[in-house]
């Protein structure tokens, strides 16, 4: 696997998932090529045959064939490898840029999930689904995609079951085989409205048929069935029609068509894990101290940007700054930012071969759903390339046995496109950290020195913050995808998350030591400052007057203690309780 954050380690080197996929994918294009060349030679031969005009079939589907086989290919193509790049996997929310501020409503969403520490359930609706939770009562927890792929598979296949129902009460209750061949018909057309509505809209549409509808075709069962016996007792036989063996074709259609889906539905449910954990991790404390509120989430900044995986930059779903108004005397402020880590694939991800399919139930099952596609399409091509041979051979054409065999092959393709939504989970781990803090502030003078005795005085205004309250939630989440192409926010679904307790109360402690070390009190540092004092001095000796004070110019941040007392002859600072100047001898008066 490729990706752009760097080269300093492997850790987003993810296994395809698409490796045994790939296989059957490229066994079957290789499957549909091959027999859409015999089917084009063979139709060579018939063009100089007395059948000249039954090569349009041949042709038309040797070119089918060899166009499905091209298309199969290119998708195994392109899925021979996986490359990540930047912003991959997608957020949870909506990225808010570094320089700006604000939030969303998945952003509040999953700071609300963390704060309650439980994952939100969507409760389903529907009589159906109301069946399938009760039969499986861990889907409830399951992620919402796997959720919908199971509900989906679970309609379609009571959709199935419920015409191969209709179909057989039809056909007992009807005995001529001409009667049979029309009610057949109604069932190879509903059938193939399914299977093809299935095929075009892929495998995220539920093509379930309603109430009202199943009630109808219950009712045609029963009460169509005579008219139909009536109707064709009045048609002519038709012997083209029994030819065609509509009753055989509606049976292949609605079996494979409920096969392909029942194992689709047991894939589903295998990758259904029980319940997974879900906690949080919270400290909180009160704190006071004398700075701007900002300075403490600049520092927050400057820490998660110090715990970022690999040096890539955390997604930041929520960044609101305290609002300190320079007009204000004092007022109430609030900040929070939400910050989730680069989403990892889990340590015990391995590459997935063989073993690694026969071992887990989730990818076994997936398989078989991959090996009854090709089956279905050996066999969908095994019976055009019987109907090729015939027609060279100039023997009467099969049309029912070539009809049976495009249904096979269509339910072959829809087969590998139900197990490919679940081939491409992706199972992820990060770092969500929230940090949010709140209070009251108020202006405040702070001076320091004597305002008689003192030569250095320092005075500065501060914002002073009482009782703040500060809170923190550190938790470790799980999260899965089920297509590395798609980039829609909301695509990754957070599946669990456990609380660190350590980690909460770490960035409690580093924020509070933070803020309680903040200086109220303004001194010159710089060397300048201090070359600028010693010229001072020098000018007050010259003039007569009480020298400067000397600061050191190797302290790199002095802090000014105030002077008890000074010489009264030559100004040095003297020790506590000192009656003589240790600088000069002079007595000193007491007090």
């Amino acid at each position: 696997m490729a990706y752009e954050y760097g080269t300093q380690g492997a850790t987003l080197d993810f296994p395809n998932p698409y490796r045994i996929e790939n296989q059957f994918l490229a066994l079957r294009a290789g499957v549909l090529g091959v027999a859409g060349v015999l089917l084009l030679m063979q139709a060579r031969g018939v063009s100089q045959a007395p059948q000249a005009a039954q090569l349009v079939p041949l042709l038309a589907g040797g070119l089918l064939l060899v166009v499905l086989a091209v298309l199969q290919g290119a998708q195994a193509a392109m899925q021979l490898r996986v490359f990540f790049g930047r912003g991959q996997p997608p957020s949870l929310a909506p990225d808010i840029a570094r320089e700006a501020t604000g939030t969303s409503p998945r952003a509040q969403a999953l700071a609300e999930t963390l704060r309650q520490g439980a994952i939100a359930l969507a409760e389903p609706g529907g009589a159906l689904n109301g069946v399938l939770y009760s039969l499986h009562r861990h889907l409830v927890t399951a992620p919402a995609e796997l959720r919908a792929f199971v509900e989906i598979r679970f309609a379609n296949l009571f959709a199935v079951v419920g015409l191969l129902l209709l179909f057989g009460i039809t056909w007992l209750l009807t005995a001529a085989p001409s009667a049979q061949s029309l009610a057949a018909a109604v069932y190879v057309a509903l059938g193939g409205l399914l299977i093809v509505r299935s095929y075009l809209s892929g495998t995220e549409r539920a093509v379930a048929l309603k109430p009202l509808a199943l009630a109808a075709l219950l009712g045609f069962a029963i009460v169509g069935t005579v008219l139909i016996g009536r109707a064709a007792a009045a048609l002519p036989q038709l012997a083209w029609l029994d030819s065609l063996a509509l009753p055989r074709i509606a049976l292949v259609l609605l079996l494979a068509s409920a096969a392909i889906e029942a194992l689709g539905l047991v894939a589903g449910l295998a990758h259904v894990d029980a319940p997974p954990p879900a906690s949080t991790a919270n400290e909180q404390v009160a704190l006071s101290f004398n700075a701007d509120p900002n300075l403490l989430l600049h520092e927050i900044d400057r820490e998660l940007q110090r715990r970022w995986v690999d040096g890539i930059p955390n997604r930041r779903y929520q960044w609101q700054a305290p609002a300190i108004e320079p007009t204000r005397e004092a007022g109430n402020f609030a900040a929070a930012v939400l910050e989730e880590s680069q989403p990892m694939p889990p340590q015990a991800v391995k590459r997935l071969d063989w073993g690694t399919c026969l071992a887990f139930p989730r990818f076994w099952w997936l398989a078989v759903i991959d090996v009854a596609g090709v089956a279905l399409t050996v066999a969908g091509v095994a019976m055009w390339v019987t109907l090729g041979a015939a027609l060279a051979a100039r023997e009467p054409a099969l049309w029912a046995l070539a009809t049976m065999g495009f249904i096979l092959v269509v339910v072959g393709g829809y087969a590998l496109r139900v197990a490919h939504r679940l081939w491409g989970r992706l199972d992820f781990e990060s770092t969500i950290t929230w940090v949010e803090f709140g209070g009251a502030w108020a202006r405040a003078q702070v001076g320091l020195g004597s305002q008689w005795n003192d030569r250095v005085r320092s005075e500065r205004a501060v914002v002073n913050v009482e009782s703040m309250t500060l809170r923190a939630w550190v938790v470790k989440a799980r999260s899965v995808i089920f297509s590395y192409r798609d980039q829609r926010i909301g695509a990754r679904t957070l599946v669990g998350m456990s609380g660190d307790v350590d980690a909460a109360r770490d960035w409690v402690r580093q924020v509070r030591a933070f803020a309680q070390a903040q200086s109220s009190v303004v001194v010159p540092q710089a060397a300048a400052d201090v070359q600028r004092l010693a010229q001072l001095r020098g000018a007050n000796e010259l003039a007569g007057s009480a020298p400067a004070p000397v600061l050191a110019a190797a302290a790199p941040a002095p802090a000014v203690v105030p002077a008890a007392r000074h010489c009264i002859h030559c100004g040095t600072a003297l020790h506590p309780g000192a009656r003589f100047c240790h600088a000069c001898g002079h007595a000193q008066p007491e007090g």
